[in-house]
């Protein structure tokens, strides 16, 4: 291999291996220790229930501490950019379906959350092919704290109390919140979608 060819290996790994780029990998890396925690021999103790939502909040975390790495340091890359939504959407799929399968959560917000994501990204995928670009608003973006939030404090299980407060309680609130935002905002992608490409035709 000439020292041209080791200078531009160099390079690209140097791309591939950003620090946002690594946290997104811990991510996807953290979704077995997740489901092995959720799906014990036995059914799933307080410790287990304890540790799972500690490893999902800390996984919640790093995707929200990578963008704005990534912002700060210049270090937005193409992998990134496909790899971050795609880990993001992987971990809290996984963990709506865990929360489901240990009887913690009701099957319809499962259902709508993951089938908005599913829409969403298809329709971001297309307004992309025709050159329109649908970036994340706010509301979008507080839909993504309801759901995080509201996945983690319902992991915890109902029988765990912490400073006296019931956070699986608190956790269910936050989900029928995230529901809410969660159409609201498809909604608005799509009515954004909608004007834009009337746009390109007129």
């Amino acid at each position: 291999m000439t020292s041209q060819n080791q200078s531009l290996t160099f390079k690209n790994r140097k791309r591939i291996l950003t620090i946002p780029n690594l946290l997104t990998f811990i991510r996807i890396l953290s979704i077995p220790f997740i489901v092995w925690l959720l799906r014990h021999p036995m059914a799933p103790s307080e410790q287990h229930l304890f540790w799972a939502a500690c490893i999902f909040g800390l996984s919640f975390i790093t995707d929200q501490i990578d963008g704005i790495i990534a912002r700060a340091t210049n270090q937005i890359t193409q992998l990134g950019k496909i790899m971050d939504p795609l880990a993001d959407k992987i971990l809290v799929v996984t963990a709506l379906m865990l929360l489901v399968h240990i009887h913690f959560l009701a099957v319809w917000i499962a259902i709508v959350l993951s089938c908005r994501e599913l829409i969403v990204n298809a329709l971001r995928a297309l307004a992309q092919s025709e050159g329109i670009t649908l970036s994340p608003n706010w509301v979008g973006k507080t839909k993504a704290y309801f759901e995080g939030f509201g996945i983690g404090f319902v992991m915890l299980g109902p029988d765990q109390h912490f400073l006296g407060f019931n956070w699986y309680n608190i956790g269910m609130n936050l989900l029928y919140l995230a529901v809410i935002t969660a159409l609201f905002s498809a909604a608005q992608y799509f009515r954004i979608y909608f004007v834009e490409s009337n746009k390109q035709e007129s």
